[in-house]
């Protein structure tokens, strides 16, 4: 059924709703160092759209971006703990033609340090309309390895969290709030 599901793609009967699982640069040598004769490479942390960030390269196609055949706006969104959790709350707006389904993504980490995905939510929104969504965040996904403790925990400070539509979209801006 691959080759039915492509075709419905193409034709436009299906929409395409996926999201890029990695970052695409612009060029090879925005790629970490490679050596086909080495019998093991250990890399380090900056890999992916982290390493594009960092060295001020914009990728081709960042992580999570994806494409459809309508167009999305997101609203104005907010940010509260409740209980063991974050909760961003927020429109999308389908600015298109045709019925679609768009991928919110939440983007967050502690002020200062790299951000990632921390949660994401599929939302169908018929063309010309809008619809409200709830993406709900753990904690325990702001966690950093504690090597001391042999464990994760979520440190103290202020945590910034961007809800968008890829990892370079600026989106909602910065939301914050301060964990003890």
């Amino acid at each position: 059924e691959a080759g039915a599901a492509l075709a419905d793609v193409l034709l436009g009967v299906a929409a395409p709703t996926g999201r890029l699982p990695f970052t695409v640069p612009t060029d090879g040598a925005h790629l970490p160092p490679f050596d086909r004769e080495a019998d093991q490479v250990t890399y380090d942390a900056w890999h992916g759209w982290w390493r594009l960030e960092r060295d001020g390269h914009e990728p081709a196609f960042p992580f999570g971006f994806g494409l459809t055949y309508t167009d999305f706006a997101l609203g104005a969104w907010s940010l509260e703990r409740v209980e063991d959790e974050l909760v961003l709350r927020g429109t999308v707006a389908n600015t298109g033609a045709r019925d679609g389904t768009d991928v919110v993504q939440a983007y967050g980490g502690r002020q200062g340090d790299r951000r990632r995905l921390v949660g994401f939510a599929r939302v169908a929104v018929a063309a010309g309309h809008e619809s409200a969504v709830e993406l709900r965040v753990p904690l325990e996904r702001l966690a950093a390895r504690d090597p001391a403790g042999r464990g994760w925990v979520v440190p103290p400070g202020r945590y910034e969290l961007r809800v968008a539509r890829h990892a370079t979209d600026p989106g909602s801006g910065a939301l914050s709030v301060d964990l003890p």
